[in-house]
Parts: structure tokens; sequence; C-alpha cells
């Protein structure tokens, strides 16, 4: 009974003390499987955040704390408005661009890097004029924070190998996670290759062109070097972009002649943009 009591004692501790670090530091473990940016609004007496009350003519600021969990340098752009009427002041649409660099890696921990961005670009903002109201205006503010991924993926492919086997590929966390596999049979005196690439991107993610042109669109490039291969989805063949939704698969196949066992570089390219979009109410007295 005794060593029972002990053990719900030390189970409570370890979910208080796994509670607190939620709210504080970040367990290493948990970084290491995130990706990507992310964000958050700063909060403080001059700054508008999640579930602030303000009153009219209260002067405010917006400050936006981007985080990067890759190991890589991004840049981007975060827009903010919000929903109340021009007449009323607030908030127009302003944008400003960013550069953040890479997470830092040290001891299987990994420390993501920061930056913060301020609105407005000058001055500041506040909200008039808005009529007298026996409860509280709500509003909403709007933040988007855009990027661009250009993605290397790599693997080897042994030829002939095994008849049908996983490759193997050199990936980090990514919004679009590539996994793919590989079949070989004779052909002609050589070998046909058959590669099968399964796109997958994950819940909660906006995928556009690079250019922000068109949404759930990719750049795709997958090369067998030295070699030449044919890829196709939906028995269309694909040219330069390809569309995403939730998950796609690509079939690219071709014919290699090795004089022996041989390994070749599989090298998949993606280049897409990232839209990341958050919404916060808050309440303006009247």
């Amino acid at each position: 009974m005794k060593m029972k009591k002990q053990l719900l004692i030390l189970f409570f501790s370890f979910a208080l003390i796994s509670a607190l670090g939620q709210q504080g530091c970040v367990p290493s473990q948990q970084n290491m499987s995130k990706a990507g940016l992310d964000f958050y609004l700063l909060s403080g007496i001059d700054y508008l955040s999640a579930g602030k009350i303000l009153h009219l003519g209260d002067s405010f600021f917006v400050g936006v704390k981007i985080e990067n969990y890759d190991k890589e340098r991004r840049s981007g752009i975060v827009c903010i408005e919000d929903n109340v009427p021009e007449s009323y002041g607030g908030i127009d649409k302003e944008c400003r661009a960013f550069t953040i660099k890479e997470a830092e890696v040290k001891d299987s921990s990994l420390t993501p890097s920061s930056t913060t961005v301020y609105f407005p670009s000058y001055g500041e903002y506040g909200y008039v004029g808005i009529p007298h109201l026996t409860e509280p205006y709500s509003a909403k503010l709007f933040v988007t924070l855009h990027y661009s991924i250009d993605s290397r993926i790599t693997g080897t492919v042994v030829v002939p190998g095994k008849e049908t086997e996983t490759i193997q590929l050199n990936a980090e966390s990514q919004p679009i996670e590539v996994s793919a596999t590989k079949s070989v049979r004779r052909s002609f005196g050589g070998y046909k290759v058959l590669i099968e690439i399964k796109l997958k991107r994950k819940k909660g993610v906006k995928i556009f062109s690079p250019e922000f042109e068109e949404e759930n669109s990719t750049y795709l490039k997958v090369e067998l070097y030295p070699y030449t291969l044919e890829c196709k989805s939906d028995i269309k063949p694909i040219k330069v972009f390809i569309r995403i939704e939730n998950e796609r698969l690509i079939k690219c196949s071709g014919v290699i002649y090795p004089r022996k066992e041989e390994s070749y570089p599989l090298i998949i390219q993606l280049k897409y943009g990232i839209a990341l979009e958050k919404e916060y109410n808050f309440q303006i007295e009247t």
C-alpha cells in the first residue's frame, strides 16, 4: 500500500513538472519533431493579443514573434489586418518582410531561432468613433505568414538490387512528406526501374506554387543521375508542377544498363510556398 502511494505521488509530480515545462521551455524531444516556421503574438500593456480588451482612443502595437525549427535560413512576408471597418481606425492590411536564421542543433536537441516583426511601420494603432454599445465590440485580428521552401531530398537506388525495396531518403521533416519505393525487372538486356514516390501534405498546412500563384501546387523534379526518368501521375505526364491536396502518388520509370550491380543517386526536388494563418479574438470597450 505504501509503495502504491509513493508511485501515485511520483506520477502526479511528473505530470506537474511536464505541465510547467510546456508553459515555459519546450522539451528538446518535442522540438526535434517540429518543422518549419511558427508564430505567436507578443503580449503586454501596449500590444494587441488574444482576448485583449481595448478602449476607444487607446494606442497599441502588434508584435509577431516568428520561430524557425528548420536547419535552413528562411525568408518571407508576414501580414496583419483586422475586421473592423476602416472608418473606425484600427489596422488596415500591412505586410512586412522578414529573414530568420536556421535553428541550432546541439547534443540531439533543437533550439529554434526567433525574430520579431513589429507593426505598424511607423506611428501607432487606435480605434475611434465606434458607437456606444452595451456590450464590448467584438473584433478579430488576422495574421498570415508566407514563406517558400526549396527541398532537395536524396537517396540511393541499387540496380538491379532487390526486386522490390523501400528507398531510404535523406530528408528532414517538412510540410510535404516524401517516401519512395523501387521495383526492377529485366528489359531488353537492361533493367526497367520503377520508382514510386508518395507525397503527403501535413494537416493544417496550405501549399502554394513557389510564387504563390496557385494553391495546392508544387514544383517537382525527379532525377536518377545520370539517367532520365519519365514521371507520371494518374497516367498523365508530369511537366513542371503537380497538384497535391492530401496525397499524391508519382510513378517514374526508366531503363538502365549497368555492367554490374551499381548504385545511382536519386534526387527529388520540391519547391513550394507555405501559408500559415491564425486569427485572434479581442474586444473594444465603447
